[in-house]
């Protein structure tokens, strides 16, 4: 079925267009993508094929995606003045371990009917509903009882008998400490206390972590993350383009995905390990929601991760929609989950792009439409909202923004599932070869 130009537009394009704004300007509250409701929007409401209204729900969130990380990119920690409200150390072990269970999953959606993955998909977005409105009244009924949770704006507490200036190491007077934990906001602000020729050991390495602590563009694990999306999207094109589908040669390109994210994934982890062995040494004390890197959580939040990925590929939705509400059961604070799945989403949605481009399945005068829809909503979302946070002080609305767009993902993959199953569609299931695989990619909210 061949759909119509987007000139001139019509009914269902003004109605498509509607509901679309809504959604985007919500889920950016949330850093969620949204396509677990963009796809079923285009589908019931566009009347595109699913072939279609996957690609154009991509790039509508490759925009989005843009939005979110130009008020990201800057935005300070709500718990610390100077530090990045993207959670990087989280990003550079979640996202490799994300793309490998996507690519596991995409295969299980491949066999599976569309009917039984639809119903697990409406149930795992149920759930996560729940979970996530809960977390955000809980929060809301908190903030208006006057419990605020979260503290004024400090720097993190390292040991304040090593840090405080001109090498006085008299901490028992709150007096001289408590100014101590406030000054050093930067790493200027560091230095020009601590002279290099007059550090000690213990020093260099709080400057070793505030180095990594507050730079708003680590260099290392965005270079990784980059060079990993990178080699993920050679080996989807090379697959797609040279090689013959389920040729012997075909699963070995395939399946080099796989040592490619996993090699990034303990790189990264050894850099944690590193990190937290500083923390530990100058006795560095969390803030609330921080994550401490140890042996333990970086093996078992990565596995968490791959779960998150299976589902994500194995529903045929973005990682976003799962990520955002993970991140707050993770206790991470809903600025920090918001940021940190909206700067997420930028990179499996920009690979995504590329590999729909690259295979010419974009219908491209909607593609432009979209692209700048999900840009401008997302904009117009972040900034409404990020005012009203300002105001009320209600940061339990970016948890009940994530919970919004999980429940209504919920309700309209219901309708698209009863659809499907009407037109007879809906216990059919495919080879692997059938139709192309993206590895996960093919969905970036």
């Amino acid at each position: 079925m061949v759909h119509k130009d987007l000139l001139p537009l019509n009914l269902d394009d003004a109605v498509m267009v509607s509901m679309a704004s809504v959604g985007l300007s919500i889920a950016a509250g949330g850093g969620i993508g949204g396509g677990g409701i963009l796809v079923p929007i285009f589908i019931i409401f566009g009347k595109f094929t699913p072939e279609l209204a996957i690609p154009l729900s991509n790039i509508t969130i490759f925009g989005g995606a843009i939005g979110n990380f130009y008020f990201n990119r800057r935005k300070s920690h709500p718990l610390c003045v100077g530090r990045p409200v993207i959670d990087y150390n989280l990003m550079s072990v979640f996202q490799p371990m994300i793309i490998i269970g996507a690519i596991v999953g995409t295969y299980i959606n491949k066999v599976s009917p569309s009917l039984v993955t639809s119903v697990l998909l409406v149930f795992l977005l149920v759930y996560t509903t729940y979970k996530t409105v809960g977390k955000g009244l809980k929060q809301y009924k908190l903030e208006n009882k006057g419990e605020i949770l979260n503290p004024p704006a400090q720097s993190p507490t390292l040991n304040l008998e090593m840090i405080t200036p001109g090498g006085d190491k008299d901490s028992t007077s709150m007096e001289s400490s408590v100014p101590v934990v406030r000054r050093y906001l930067t790493m200027e602000d560091f230095n020009n206390n601590h002279p290099h020729s007059e550090m000690d050991e213990s020093n260099r390495t709080i400057q070793k972590i505030l180095a990594r602590e507050y730079d708003f563009f680590p260099k290392v694990i965005l270079g990784k993350i980059s060079v990993m999306f990178s080699l993920v999207l050679v080996v989807t094109l090379l697959r797609k383009l040279a090689m013959e589908c389920g040729t012997t040669i075909w699963w070995f390109i395939g399946f080099l995905n796989l040592p490619i994210c996993l090699l990034t994934a303990l790189s990264s982890r050894k850099d944690l390990l590193r990190d937290y062995l500083d923390k530990k040494e100058v006795k560095y004390t969390y803030l609330q929601g921080d994550i401490a890197w140890d042996e333990n959580t970086t093996a078992k939040y990565p596995s968490i991760a791959i779960l998150s990925g299976l589902c994500a590929g194995m529903f045929g939705i973005g990682g976003g929609i799962i990520n955002g509400p993970l991140m707050l059961a993770l206790n991470c604070l809903p600025e920090v989950a918001s940021g940190t799945a909206a700067t997420m989403i930028l990179f499996t949605s920009s690979t995504a792009t590329i590999s729909f481009v690259a295979f010419d399945m974009l219908k491209v005068d909607y593609a432009i439409l979209l692209f700048i829809l999900g840009l401008v909503c997302t904009i117009f979302g972040q900034v409404v909202l990020n005012r009203i946070i300002s105001k009320s002080g209600r940061r339990s609305l970016i948890a009940l923004s994530m919970g919004t767009i999980t429940g209504a993902s919920a309700v309209l993959m219901s309708i698209q599932s009863v659809g499907s199953l009407l037109n007879g569609d809906g216990l059919k299931s495919s080879g692997i070869c059938d139709s192309d695989i993206h590895h996960g990619l093919h969905d970036g909210g």
